[in-house]
């Protein structure tokens, strides 16, 4: 039985070539893009889950107010993570994390490592990160051990034995390699090429001030133990431990101050607070990510029960002879619900030859590195097996359960009616596949608006041709800037501590009116301004003129609104003991991404005491820059010797700020054109087959009379007024979807009517030029063939 319906499904196939191609390559294609997706998704949900205590393994946050400035970071102090464990038994283990760069040497190598981390001893014993050699209870006890990756290993050592080899950190500190672990894998939410000893940093480690922040924090709690009820101890644990000083900041009028906790499972798509270790994914993305497979799928499905029952409708006179010959009504459900699901599956087989070819540039797409082995476990399987064998039943049960029932003598007379009433499910399909595809347009140009905004708008400097040479602390020798000024590409330069697209320090400060509040720092010289572009507001700029500017700051525009000073030159802000008298106003720049709203800050000059000068910041003329590049760098290979020259050009740093969105943007444009396509391709379908079933007519209006344009018109109007109709479903639908992404950005672009006009006419215009070709096509064919036409 089967075998025989496998023959008429194939013979059927083969006489339908050209309709079979179009109904199965369409559903191929959309179930290959949805499950591209849904490989992604997968990966964004399985961050961090590899760890054997992933469950139990949370991170302490802290959010406050101090005056008027609003905190959320994952920075904490020193002490809380020992004291934490000391007061409550249900946390097992503690970690401190300080992520870190700096040159790193070993005989005549050195290299600038970006992705270092100094850690407490117990690191490998929270996480589960694999170790190659070494044993993770004891690997990192000495204070100066290090674990370093296979690839960083080979960069230092080659084919040398790394174990007991010793490390130069920053020119100072010295590690010893005590362990070699596996690449961090790509779902982790810290990714590092090596862990250092943080008992080698005592000024750091010791550090016993309750609020200086500088850690991570990650604990484990006991099994089964709920992490809310351990935020529940933390307002008493902060009353508790909290020193005088301390107690004075967060008590005053409007203060707070408070910890809570994060599961380790949730931090790459739910945390989004500032100092993280590294950008995290949205969970929104993922969610209108979803609904993006969602849609194609619909698309695609829609679209081959729409053909497949459209089609089917002309086997009316196979069922009379079939009846006739003595099938019964059981045997004809079954033979058209067999030769559907073999359809589905054909198109499932396709899909997964479509994801192999298309992998390398999703991948690219993504920044991930999928294959389709992530399909071959689990649920995957069975979940797709599921799906072919709903949509084979949902497209099959037309011809199955409505063609069957015909008498055999009305279905041997004619073909019978299909009705207004399948004509109409066929036309709502249409309006339900272009209503989807439009509020794909919307969403493709609002996140493009959106990027190219947070992008092109004044940003309060300028960022084009800016060098930033990255490592300059602890270079003894400060000969290199003054070189600078000789080389003839070079505008001018400047030193800081951080550069906008970085992060600033976020430390407490009083303003005169003994008010506490918190301001991002940074430490620069008296070039800063010029190099950056930046304007001032009021007052004036760091000096060399001025030998009393070394007690100076300068805050910007928001500080300034915050403490209500409308005239803030010659006020004071105490910050570390030490009166600092406010020389000027900057206007406001974007020193984070667009985001975040810009936030109270102040500038001091270099020297002042716990601030270093870590970046050297360089505008180059806009021509020869590479000639330019190269003769800065030969300056620093003759100036600063024994230490990489790293650099980066600010335009691309500050724009790697926007790297989520901007993935976002192409993933959308991609997805959303395939959308179109696909529902094109159905419609491509359906009107090829209306022209067909209407061809007696065309050939009786042209003798009549009708012109090409005329006919044609006649034949579009029927899908192309439904695709009219799908925008007035789409609009609200994409203005609410939208409404709701842009709330994640602290600085948004307005919704725009022309946004969402220019997405349903170019819905409009994709649909005519489908329909158009097959409606000419049938206005042009010779009458007297169609009159024939049986």
């Amino acid at each position: 039985m089967f075998k025989s319906h496998l023959k008429i499904a194939l013979r059927h196939l083969i006489k339908r070539r050209g309709f079979a191609f179009i109904n199965i390559a369409g559903l191929a294609v959309g179930m290959a893009c949805s499950m591209l997706i849904l490989l992604w998704v997968w990966e964004e949900y399985s961050y961090d889950r590899f760890h054997e205590k992933a469950d139990r393994i949370v991170r302490v946050c802290a959010r406050g107010r101090i005056g008027d400035t609003v905190i959320d970071q994952t920075s904490t102090c020193a002490p809380l993570p020992g004291t934490l464990m000391m007061d409550y038994p249900e946390v097992e283990q503690a970690v401190r994390i300080l992520r870190g760069n700096a040159p790193v040497q070993y005989g005549d190598r050195v290299f600038v490592e970006s992705g270092m981390l100094i850690a407490d001893s117990t690191f490998f014993d929270v996480f589960s990160f694999p170790l190659l050699r070494g044993d993770r209870r004891t690997v990192l006890s000495a204070p100066d051990a290090c674990v370093i990756t296979q690839t960083m290993a080979r960069k230092y050592f080659g084919d040398e034995d790394p174990i007991n080899k010793v490390l130069t950190v920053a020119g100072y500190y010295r590690f010893r390699v005590t362990g070699i672990m596996k690449e961090v894998p790509a779902n982790s939410h810290v990714h590092f090429n090596g862990v250092f000893s943080l008992a080698s940093v005592r000024e750091m480690s010791a550090n016993d001030a309750w609020m200086s922040n500088s850690f991570a924090t990650y604990l484990v709690l006991r099994e089964g133990f709920p992490y809310r009820s351990l935020e529940a101890k933390f307002p008493d644990f902060i009353r508790r431990h909290f020193g005088p000083d301390e107690s004075k900041i967060i008590s005053a009028a409007g203060n707070k101050w408070e910890y809570y906790l994060q599961p380790l499972t949730s931090i790459h798509l739910d945390s989004h607070v500032t100092s993280e270790l590294e950008p995290n994914g949205n969970r929104t993305y993922v969610t209108f990510f979803i609904l993006i497979a969602a849609f194609i799928l619909c698309i695609a499905s829609v679209n081959f029960m729409n053909l497949a029952t459209a089609k089917s409708s002309l086997r009316s006179r196979e069922v009379g002879v079939r009846k006739a010959s003595g099938a019964s009504r059981l045997q004809l459900v079954r033979q058209f619900l067999s030769e559907s699901v073999f359809t589905v599956f054909l198109a499932a087989v396709l899909s997964v030859g479509i994801m192999e070819l298309a992998m390398p540039a999703f991948n690219n797409l993504t920044g991930k590195a999928l294959s389709l082995g992530s399909l071959a476990g689990g649920t995957t399987l069975p979940v797709v097996l599921a799906l072919v064998l709903v949509l084979g039943v949902l497209s099959g049960s037309y011809p199955a359960f409505f063609l069957s029932s015909f008498k055999p003598v009305a279905a041997l007379k004619g073909q019978p009616s299909e009705g207004a009433g399948k004509s109409r499910l066929r036309n709502g399909l249409v309006l339900f596949q272009f209503s989807i595809s439009i509020i794909l347009f919307v969403g493709t140009l609002m996140v493009h608006r959106q990027l190219v905004y947070m992008q092109a708008e004044n940003l309060g400097f300028s960022a084009e041709n800016i060098l930033v040479i990255r490592n300059y602390s602890g270079v003894p020798n400060r000969s290199f800037k003054a070189a600078l000024r000789e080389c003839p590409g070079v505008v001018i330069s400047s030193g800081s501590e951080t550069v906008p697209g970085y992060p600033f320090r976020n430390m407490v400060a009083t303003p005169e009116q003994w008010k506490e509040i918190t301001l991002d720092w940074n430490a620069c010289d008296c070039e800063f301004l010029e190099t950056m572009g930046m304007r001032m507001a009021q007052g004036r700029f760091f000096s060399r003129d001025f030998g009393a500017d070394t007690s100076a700051i300068v805050i910007n525009e928001t500080a300034a609104r915050l403490l209500g000073w409308k005239d803030p030159l010659g006020k004071i802000i105490w910050f570390s003991g030490r009166p600092l008298t406010v020389i000027g106003t900057v206007r406001d720049f974007h020193y984070e991404s667009k985001l975040n709203k810009i936030e109270p800050s102040g500038m001091v000059l270099l020297g002042s005491p716990g601030f270093t000068e870590n970046a050297v910041v360089v505008k180059l003329r806009t021509e020869n820059v590479p000639e330019t590049v190269s003769a800065v760098k030969a300056l620093w290979d003759r100036h600063v010797q024994g230490t990489p020259f790293d650099y980066g050009f600010l335009d691309e740093e500050y724009d790697n700020l926007y790297r989520n969105e901007m993935r976002t943007e192409k993933i959308f444009a991609v997805f959303s054109c395939l959308a179109i396509a696909i529902a094109c391709l159905g419609l491509f379908g359906l009107s090829a087959f209306a022209a067909e079933r209407r061809t007696k007519e065309i050939g009786i209006r042209k003798v009549l009379g009708a012109s090409v344009a005329n006919l044609a018109a006649l034949l579009s109007y029927e899908f192309t007024q439904w695709v009219v109709w799908a925008n007035l479903l789409a609009w609200p639908v994409a203005w609410y979807a939208m409404k709701r992404w842009l709330q994640n950005f602290a600085y948004q672009i307005p919704m725009d009517w022309r946004v969402f006009l220019l997405s349903g006419l170019l819905a409009l215009a994709v649909a005519l030029l489908t329909v158009i070709y097959q409606a000419v096509r049938a206005a042009t064919a010779n009458p007297v063939d169609s009159l024939k036409y049986e």
